[in-house]
């Protein structure tokens, strides 16, 4: 079939094709790798393809071949499985084909394998942490805002802690951490407190705050109407996109191919080259997907014009005058606001790059320095640490006393033999100073009240506020975790 004969098909040859192709990939790949693929998933895809059904994909890594592949037996879901390795990153890929009416149940083997396969993400979601946790005692705190779990997970970053967020009652904006250690969640709960109290603490809330504000707006704009899709796009490279419907997303790759013309000639036709879809509306896998592009935006479908919409494979149809779109939505997207970004990250009172230092000073030089009252300048012995902006007065001073008199050559030397940053006891005791402060509020080494300073004191004020409990994982309390899960998901549409 050519070219011209392809852009004039209806949507149902467009229809019958791909799932004509995607059979016949299936039957292809079956016979290149018999011993490998499940014959019964074969054979359930093929029968259910000729009674008019449709099919998903699944896309996988290739290191969680075998957990998912596992998790798909234990739900007896049938699929097969076809490879794809990209051929500029030589990454390979593995594309699970199931059918469409196991789509729910594929959802819950993804949440699965994402919660015990992703050993780096610390938060699990609760049916995996109950498991996780059954009949054994787990730490649970409750009370928090949504600014304080923020806090939580950016302070649960450098722990070993696995954890997950519930509601925690009716109440709107409040919410439990349950954990499998309840004395590593109290020290990440102070440490979080920390980063909330004290003049930088206040401007990291507002952070938060502004960050949580924008989660809700996101939450509430990418959500389709029924029948409706909507897009997240890079605006800055709009070859890739989200498609989102109510069951499912899908991630869209435009790329081209080459094609004969009726004349025998050969043509460059653009196409939706690399598409995946997952089962479900999975917010945080979705957060993560679109901050990995450029400048991702939220558009409508009567929005997003590169798109004439999707066919039952979830392959993007492409606007006629794509080209001509593509430019326009580069252009305005110049314009436009990321809908989403980062979290904002807890920045450390100092770190080694900012800083800079001198090392075995001559004394008398030492007290010249420190007689200018230089903020932030810290001493040991015949070492100093300042922060990198106040450079300009310390200068001032070595060009007083360590470098008077001396020539470009003299001046040199002796600055190589006396600034010293990496082996600088006064810089290493900068370094220290914020992480004794939280650990003097950890529950082993807890800090007298009267020995706290301001920062110290408050953020002791709103860790008190906290009830940090202590139970044992059974039945009642599995349950209890699932609900208030429900609970807050209520509560978030009510607000809506």
């Amino acid at each position: 079939m050519d070219g011209n004969e392809m852009r004039t098909m209806g949507e149902a040859a467009r229809m019958t094709e791909h799932l004509a192709d995607l059979v016949g990939t299936i039957i292809l790949q079956l016979m290149r790798k018999q011993d490998y693929v499940e014959e019964r998933g074969v054979k359930a895809l093929l029968s259910h393809v000729r009674q008019g059904k449709g099919v998903r994909t699944l896309a996988v890594p290739e290191r969680g071949e075998e957990d998912f592949c596992k998790l798909l037996k234990e739900a007896r879901i049938p699929y097969v499985e076809i490879s794809h390795r990209d051929p500029v990153t030589r990454e390979k890929t593995l594309f699970f084909v199931y059918r469409d009416s196991d789509e729910r149940q594929m959802g819950d083997v993804w949440n699965r394998f994402t919660s015990v396969f992703d050993h780096s993400c610390r938060e699990m979601d609760p049916e995996s942490f109950a498991r996780m946790m059954e009949g054994k005692t787990f730490g649970k705190a409750s009370g928090l805002s949504g600014v304080e779990v923020f806090a939580f997970r950016e302070a649960a970053k450098d722990s070993d802690i696995r954890f997950c967020v519930t509601s925690d009652g009716d109440e709107y904006d409040q919410y439990a951490v349950v954990a499998d250690d309840k004395e590593a969640l109290s020290d990440v709960l102070a440490d979080a407190s920390y980063y909330l109290s004290g003049e930088r603490g206040h401007r990291y809330f507002d952070d938060l705050e502004s960050y949580g504000s924008a989660q809700t707006i996101f939450e509430y704009q990418i959500r389709p109407k029924p029948d409706t899709v909507k897009y997240v796009v890079d605006v800055k490279n709009p070859r890739n996109f989200i498609s989102i419907e109510s069951q499912c997303m899908t991630t869209h790759s435009i790329g081209t191919r080459e094609e004969k013309k009726p004349d025998g000639s050969v043509m460059k036709v653009l196409y939706d080259a690399r598409h995946a879809t997952y089962p479900g509306r999975d917010m945080d896998q979705l957060k993560l997907m679109a901050l990995k592009m450029g400048k991702p935006v939220v558009l409508s479908q009567e929005e997003f014009l590169l798109v004439k919409g999707l066919t039952d494979t979830r392959e993007a149809v492409l606007a006629d005058d794509f080209v001509e779109q593509y430019d326009q939505l580069v252009g305005k997207g110049k314009k436009m606001l990321s809908s989403i970004f980062r979290r904002p990250e807890w920045k450390p009172l100092f770190q080694r790059e900012d800083l800079d230092g001198f090392s075995g000073l001559p004394m008398d030089v030492v007290a010249a320095i420190r007689k200018e009252n230089i903020t932030d300048l810290y001493c040991n012995g015949a070492d100093i640490a300042f922060p990198k902006e106040a450079r300009y007065r310390v200068n001032m001073v070595l060009a007083d006393t360590l470098f008077h008199g001396m020539g470009a050559v003299e001046y040199e030397e002796t600055m190589a033999q006396y600034y010293n940053v990496t082996e600088n006891e006064a810089v290493d005791f900068m370094l220290t100073i914020e992480p004794m402060e939280m650990a003097a509020l950890h529950e082993k080494i807890r800090l007298p009240w009267e020995l706290m300073n301001d920062t110290q004191k408050e953020a002791m004020e709103r860790f008190e506020k906290i009830d940090l409990t202590e139970e044992t994982m059974g039945r009642r309390e599995e349950k209890r975790i699932r609900e208030q899960v429900a609970d807050r998901r209520i509560a978030q549409e009510m607000e809506r």
